[in-house]
């Protein structure tokens, strides 16, 4: 049931009808009580079961009313209808389409996209410099109008910097196609983490592909896990050879999955965008270079997966556990060491003979040849986590589909995926009940030795 009808009146506003609804919320399609000439978009917020809700909407009108830009969709004003108990905010009548609609047609001509992401870019960047972070830009929340202006749209998960978290502990805000990786680490996300989505926006729009599609045929949980493997391993995105090399590296530099080395700031995001891209000028771009050593990807990955705990149907990421992985991964946990001869390209060379054993209590067995590289387990927030490496000389595809018997006939559910890149194919295979989650791959030895490196983590739930 709608919230408001035509007519109704809320605030200075008339409703004339609905532009759309969501689970939290409607928004209306209104003309100012002075004068039908004067219309605004009126977001209403459901009044049934705020709580944090109530001050997350407060916080979106604020944050949108603070950043004044013709790039961000402009605050009219708001208020709450107490009678009604409904909180509402009235904004700029915006006519044109979503980003998301016209990307279905095919790819932006370059042209095109870089008058639309520089209108993009230099929004964003007001808003960062007055301390707001959007946290979900994606083509659903961009709207090019028909006056040819870009809008960004619905800073309704925005934070301020400094300001009170407004997400429950272990929440991860935002659309998993488009968060940055460092968010699947457990840390909070800044302003890089709109960089890295608006980066890869601007790729998907000069090629009309999706980076980080996800998988309608499969469940929210299995989406989540495949992407967040899929980040965890990524290299920056390059739209290829057909577009000015500025505007390539630019992609490249926002797109770093490690915030630390991505673009600290979007000033030459909009430089770059107003020469047209054809070059840097006297902007130094750092090349993007690789990602973090193989086998502490893995482990981190791994990490990561073990702690999507599936508990009563929902997902819960509980971050903490990849954080902990990178903050030892400079100088290694002492169960972990890595030779001093591993050679920087990713070659192989003979295997030495690592010392780990096999934690206590773990359940499940590694091919005869297994050459244990890490084995560790270790508590975190109250709950136990094991996790594996090890080195076998084994086809990856019958120990694959050895370890997805092993985890069904636990009871596991399955799910598996392999993925292609530079350094060859790595298979996973995810599983996951009330009471154990498990998650295995196997894949490139990222130069440890020879063979492939498996990777296994088990959560058994306390």
């Amino acid at each position: 049931m709608s919230l408001l009808k035509r007519g109704d009146q809320i605030g200075d506003w008339i409703v004339v009808d609905e532009l759309g609804e969501g689970g939290m919320g409607a928004v209306y399609r209104c003309h100012n009580t002075l004068s039908t000439k004067i219309g605004a978009a009126v977001k209403v917020l459901k009044p049934h079961g705020l709580g944090k809700a109530r001050e997350r909407f407060l916080r979106e009108v604020e944050l949108l009313a603070s950043v004044q830009h013709p790039a961000v969709v402009r605050v009219l004003g708001g208020g709450e209808d107490a009678k009604r108990g409904l909180l509402y905010m009235a904004m700029e009548l915006l006519n044109g389409e979503e980003l998301a609609d016209r990307l279905e047609r095919g790819p932006l001509e370059w042209d095109e996209a870089c008058r639309i992401f520089h209108q993009l870019g230099a929004g964003l960047l007001a808003a960062h410099e007055k301390g707001v972070v959007h946290r979900d830009i994606k083509p659903q929340n961009i709207l090019l109008c028909d006056d040819g202006t870009a809008k960004l749209l619905d800073f309704g998960i925005a934070i301020q910097t400094g300001g009170e978290k407004l997400t429950r502990e272990g929440q991860v805000p935002g659309t998993v196609s488009y968060m940055a990786p460092e968010v699947f680490e457990g840390k909070k996300p800044d302003h890089r983490a709109d960089i890295y989505a608006l980066g890869l926006l601007l790729w998907e729009a000069l090629t009309g592909k999706e980076a980080y599609p996800e998988d309608p045929t499969t469940t929210q949980q299995q989406n989540i896990v495949r992407i967040m493997g899929e980040k965890l391993r990524s290299e920056s995105l390059d739209p290829g050879g057909k577009y000015p090399r500025g505007v390539r590296d630019l992609i490249a530099r926002c797109t770093i999955p490690e915030p630390e080395r991505r673009l600290s700031e979007l000033t030459l995001f909009v430089k770059v965008l107003e020469t047209g891209g054809d070059s840097t000028g006297d902007l130094k771009l750092e090349p993007p270079g690789r990602r973090r050593s193989g086998v502490w990807l893995a482990v981190a990955l791994v990490g990561l997966l073990a702690v999507v705990v599936l508990g009563g149907g929902g997902l819960l990421l509980v971050g903490g556990i990849g954080a902990w992985m990178y903050s030892n991964a400079s100088s290694g946990p002492a169960a972990f060491s890595v030779p001093t001869t591993a050679s920087p390209s990713f070659g192989t060379y003979a295997s030495p003979k690592f010392t780990a054993e096999l934690p206590e209590g773990f359940p499940f067995e590694l091919p005869p040849d297994a050459n244990i590289v890490s084995a560790t387990k270790a508590t975190t927030g109250g709950m136990p986590y094991y996790t594996v490496s090890a080195l076998t000389q084994e086809d990856p595809r019958a120990v694959a589909a050895r370890f997805d018997e092993t985890f069904k006939g636990r009871g596991l559910e399955t799910m598996s995926s392999e993925m292609t890149d530079a350094n060859g194919v790595t298979l996973s295979v995810v599983g996951w009940s009330m009471k154990e989650n498990a998650t295995f791959s196997i894949g490139p030895s990222y130069g440890m030795g020879e063979g492939k490196l498996i990777t296994l983590t088990w959560v058994p739930q306390p």
